[in-house]
């Protein structure tokens, strides 16, 4: 868990490093400016010179060396000459042009997520005796999940872009159940248990093309002023850590016992590809967004009351996977910097047959078939971003 922590720290220090640029750029009309602007703005003096005569007669206020990084921005008096804080608009405006061809976003998120995993493994290696022995549930997992997102975009066509989640498991539930029969027949064993104090992770790397399309000719007033298609790949990666105590034997019905502390951590890994749809209308903007995903599954698992299996790996679980995401959101422009609005995430997951390896204390080694693997995640959240650069 730390090291996720630290990863979420190095983003908010890039952030605040992105705020504490546009708070030094707003204090250019007090005059100072950093050195490398200098001839810059000596090139915009000049020009400015041209535009108001240079046969006017001029007067400066006395140029103050303040460091050696610094200096005061001559002032300008005289009949026809503009004012000090209309020049230092101007060159704002000149030095924000030199970013047109770059743009920064970086997103802070916080809400709800809601979970669902899982899995079913056969009697043996060719999914038979019984082709369901024992099937394992997660449930209405209730998260607390914070995130940051950033993008950066080039000439308005080319983007790169990465996003990194982290939640806490508030409260959920869980079900192991054993069978003697096929189809889940005869049902020999069940416990009821609860889960919770644990975590998931989600981070993803990507980028692609992105088009402005314009508005829609006959639906500029249902759809958007400023419609715009982004192609996109990447690659992904997300952990689902779970944890199963406070047990209770239901199927026979023996009621609650001590010391279960379980626990089952999933994998999945891989590219994706996918296809972004985004626009704006006035102070709105808005993007709804498709991922399908080719993963590898791992998972291991440490059974704490079976003596009989090693820890604090008793079992893994190997296979291969597919998943699709679906994410959308709007937002409200606060400012030239600064928008706030709500995004939501769905996801589907499956992975297909594969390998179930159990590993005793005596050093056998036994497999058996992995059925399948469900995994659904829902989440709903506020967010704020904050964007520099670009038009």
């Amino acid at each position: 868990m730390p090291k996720y922590i630290y990863i979420l720290c190095i983003g908010l220090a890039v952030f605040f490093c992105l705020i504490s640029s546009d708070v030094f750029a707003s204090n250019y009309q007090g005059g100072y400016l950093p050195s490398r602007e200098i001839a810059k703005n000596k090139a915009v003096n000049q020009m400015l010179d041209g535009v108001e005569g240079l046969n006017q007669k001029k007067s400066y206020s006395t140029l103050a060396v303040t460091s050696t990084h610094s200096v005061v921005v001559p002032k300008r008096e005289g009949m026809g000459i503009k004012p000090v804080y209309e020049r230092e608009k101007y060159k704002k405006e000149m030095i924000k042009n030199d970013l047109d061809w770059i743009e920064f976003q970086f997103n802070m998120n916080s809400g709800m997520r809601y979970d669902y995993l899982r899995w079913s493994i056969a009697g043996d290696t060719n999914g038979q005796n019984p082709n369901i022995l024992s099937e394992l549930t997660w449930s209405d997992l209730w998260i607390y999940q914070i995130g940051t997102e950033a993008k950066v975009i080039l000439n308005k066509n080319f983007r790169l872009e990465g996003s990194f989640d982290y939640g806490w498991i508030l409260n959920g539930e869980n079900q192991d159940s054993d069978y003697y029969l096929d189809d889940r027949g005869w049902e020999f064993s069940r416990s009821n248990n609860t889960s919770n104090g644990d975590n998931v992770m989600d981070f993803s790397l990507g980028g692609g093309l992105q088009f402005q399309v314009g508005a829609i000719e006959g639906w500029e007033d249902f759809l958007t002023e400023d419609l715009g298609v982004a192609v996109l790949g990447g690659y992904s990666h997300h952990e689902q850590n779970l944890r199963m105590t406070d047990g209770s034997q239901t199927i026979p019905a023996s009621g609650g016992f001590d010391g279960l502390d379980s626990t089952y951590q999933s994998r999945w890994t891989g590219p994706w590809a996918g296809i972004e749809l985004f626009g704006s209308r006035e102070k709105f903007k808005g993007f709804s967004r498709f991922e399908y995903h080719w993963a590898d599954y791992y998972a291991e698992a440490d059974w704490n009351l079976r003596s009989d299996f090693q820890h604090p790996v008793s079992y893994i679980h190997e296979t291969k996977g597919t998943g699709m995401v679906i994410s959308f959101g709007a937002e409200y422009e606060v400012n030239d910097s600064w928008t706030a609005g709500i995004t939501g995430d769905l996801n589907f997951w499956k992975a297909d047959k594969g390998l179930d390896r159990v590993y005793f204390s005596n050093g056998a080694v036994v497999d058996t078939q992995l059925n399948e693997v469900i995994w659904r995640s829902y989440a709903l959240m506020l967010s704020a971003t904050y964007r520099f650069g670009g038009e």
